[in-house]
């Protein structure tokens, strides 16, 4: 007879229990990541799973968090397989809910075995920050440094601890199996309101990668816009969802995120509630030029609210004084609000920041460099603020033949788009005829870019081409056209 189980058992272990060295004991050490892949890809080939493997190969960062939750422990590992093999957008934090509860008394166990004083300091190890200090840990049990010294070597050796060398020769110590910790952090924080901590570390390991978050964000998005039309409940716990993948987001991808949720809200809620939000984000992110340049970006493009743009990007450049893209955005904006003297201002700090890059001073031709920029650079939001400075720079030189070959020669929308901006800033009527071919452009951005340039430069003949736009499938295209 074969027989396993999870803890040691005293009627097996014990010389004074009836069954001792009736079976022969054996210690199962954990899984290596390899064993633990091919552990999983058995599973998949019993139970005719065709597209887990896929899902791994596409995701390698998900065995990696597996490894990393379970410790290479076999019983939370197959536990987790439903998780990974069964991956549900919407019941990803119940699946985890429900896992670690099927877990707890497997972890009751662990813990009856262990002191008192040895459960305080697990306890209190999972609710701090991974990799403690022993004097880290003292200060938060409350316990004399020398005491768990001693308790860290007595988990250690019986495998709840492991330590770790980190920077500086710092040795800090961590619970290797992450399921056992997270099972702590969810009993402390069951009734928990806000974003509970156990789920944000387990998607900051599940969605490890950029790619992985863009992937189960679009999926998230369009069954949110769905759910606006049929379960308002859905829809909140979508919403729910979407907040934990944006606080594990990072950098500008971030912000993204954050504005993605706040566009649904204002649909759903209205414009008071977005004022709220934006409230509560700037109170957040006081601090961080990244969030500032958004919100302009958010209120200009997605509000139409330039004058509060403004006040947004000009905090963004206090954060971010010599940052191009946000200085650029401002301009434009007092540009679109009729603030010209300020916009030209701003212009001409681009300007001073663009000569002063190390590539531009090999350059010594003012316009030269312009131009090279405008059909060589590969940042847009550079190019835009160049186009502008073109525009206003040259508007009575003679160079719009130079842009006109650029836009010709060139198969980036946004390039193409921009130098459309150019000629209508400089009200070049001898482009007048390539803009006629960008109104039936593929690409919505030059079709709207050379309808506006056309309004700039104001011919007659222009009309009738106009006309024809108005019914254009994109209705900010046919607001471009209407004012042109």
């Amino acid at each position: 007879m074969v027989c396993t189980s999870p803890t040691f058992l005293n009627s097996i272990t014990k010389p004074e229990e009836p069954l001792f060295e009736f079976f022969q004991t054996h210690l199962l050490s954990e899984l290596t990541m390899d064993e633990q892949y091919l552990m999983l890809q058995k599973i998949a080939s019993l139970t005719q799973n065709t597209e887990f493997e896929k899902s791994l190969k596409m995701f390698q960062s998900r065995l990696r968090a597996l490894y990393h939750f379970t410790g290479g422990n076999p019983r939370p590992t197959i536990m987790l397989y439903n998780l990974v093999a069964n991956h549900s957008i919407t019941d990803v934090a119940t699946e985890l809910d429900y896992l670690l509860d099927q877990l707890t008394p497997f972890y009751q166990d662990r813990m009856n075995e262990i002191s008192t004083q040895e459960g305080k300091v697990l306890e209190t190890m999972a609710l701090m920050a991974e990799g403690c200090t022993p004097t880290e840990l003292a200060r938060d049990a409350r316990m004399e440094a020398k005491l768990v010294r001693a308790v860290l070597t007595r988990l250690e050796k019986s495998g709840y601890v492991r330590r770790e060398e980190r920077r500086r020769k710092r040795t800090v110590y961590i619970m290797p199996e992450r399921f056992f910790r997270i099972w702590h952090q969810m009993n402390h924080s069951r009734a928990a309101k806000g974003r509970i901590q156990y789920l944000l570390e387990f998607f900051s390991s599940w969605y490890a990668t950029k790619e992985e978050r863009d992937h189960v964000w679009n999926e998230l998005m369009d069954k949110f816009n769905q759910g606006l039309h049929e379960e308002e409940n859905d829809s909140e716990d979508l919403a729910e969802y979407m907040k934990y993948i944006a606080a594990v987001s990072e950098g500008s991808e971030k912000f993204e995120r954050e504005f993605d949720l706040i566009r649904q809200n204002a649909r759903s809620s209205g414009i008071d509630s977005v004022v709220k939000k934006l409230e509560a984000l700037d109170n957040e992110y006081k601090t961080n030029g990244d969030y500032f340049f958004h919100k302009g970006y958010f209120l200009a493009n997605d509000l139409g609210q330039h004058e509060l743009a403004i006040s947004a990007f000009r905090r963004a450049r206090e954060l971010k004084q010599d940052d191009i893209i946000i200085l650029s955005n401002l301009a434009i904006t007092y540009n679109k609000c009729g603030r010209y003297i300020k916009a030209d201002e701003s212009f001409n700090e681009i300007k001073s920041l663009i000569f002063k890059s190390s590539e531009c001073k090999t350059i010594g031709d003012e316009k030269e460099m312009l131009l090279k920029i405008l059909r060589e650079e590969e940042n847009p939001i550079i190019v835009q603020a160049t186009a502008y400075l073109i525009g206003r720079i040259f508007h009575k030189n003679n160079i719009d033949k130079d842009i006109i070959v650029i836009l010709k020669s060139t198969d980036c929308s946004w390039r193409c788009q921009h130098c459309a901006t150019v000629l209508g800033l400089m009200k070049s009527q001898e482009s007048v005829e390539v803009l006629f071919e960008c109104l039936s452009n593929q690409a919505n951005n030059v079709r709207g870019s050379a309808a506006t340039a056309l309004g700039r430069i104001g011919l007659e003949k222009a009309v009738e081409p106009l006309i024809q736009l108005l019914n254009d499938e994109d209705r900010i295209i046919r607001g471009s056209v209407a004012r042109a």
